[in-house]
């Protein structure tokens, strides 16, 4: 059986729109990542967000969130995710549980949502350019995530940071959210996203990378 993921159903989706090119889908099959100075604050803010207390610090009496080489305004964080933080939602919440039909037999889709509150899910998503609420609707990766979990909605929370030179402290330049909703053809829109996927992995030869390991 396949062993695919939400992100890489995404992936197949921008592949498709000509967003991203066959190289960049199959280092994404493959594992292949080279993390870039986004990804890595990116990482960074979703840290603080998993354990909040853990970075915790004072820098000249004000509170900042450390992680790494990122110094956050705990201020504007907490004012961020303190909604979700309120929730005591399940943080990296994981599921393998969902399986899906494709063209070429079964495929397994994990999928692990930032955070999980009841039948809500919730997602980080940041960046230092402004972000565009909608770009998000089309993705895949919500979908699947409302199937594996059963849940209600998702909602992505954009943060805009800004890195302030003078004092080398991320700040937060602006945060929207957008929620979406499972719709009825939703499974289906899922289950070909997943065939064009395991289609694209078998014309490559990729299967050695996506294939489940048998159990001892």
């Amino acid at each position: 059986m396949l062993r695919l993921n939400a992100s890489l159903l995404e992936s197949t989706r921008l592949y498709q729109a000509g967003v991203i090119d066959s190289d960049n889908l199959i280092d994404s099959i493959a594992g292949v990542t080279v993390e870039t100075p986004q990804m890595a604050l990116g990482s960074a803010f979703h840290a603080v967000f998993e354990d909040p207390l853990v970075h915790l610090d004072y820098l000249d009496g004000a509170g900042v969130y450390h992680h790494g080489d990122f110094t956050f305004d705990a201020e504007l964080v907490d004012k961020v995710l303190g909604d979700i933080w309120d929730l005591d939602p399940v943080v990296e919440a994981k599921t393998e549980d969902l399986v899906v039909q494709t063209d070429h037999g079964p495929a397994r889709i994990v999928c692990q949502a930032d955070a999980l509150a009841g039948l809500d899910c919730w997602e980080l998503k940041t960046s230092e350019k402004s972000m565009v609420p909608e770009r998000y609707m089309g993705s895949m990766q919500w979908r699947a995530y409302a199937l594996a979990f059963g849940a209600n909605q998702v909602t992505y929370r954009l943060v805009q940071l800004k890195r302030l030179k003078d004092c080398d402290v991320w700040t937060i330049q602006d945060a929207q959210s957008i929620t979406v909703f499972p719709y009825p053809r939703m499974a289906q829109d899922v289950a070909e996203t997943a065939s064009d996927l395991a289609r694209f992995i078998s014309i490559n030869g990729l299967e050695d990378y996506r294939l489940e390991k048998e159990a001892a």
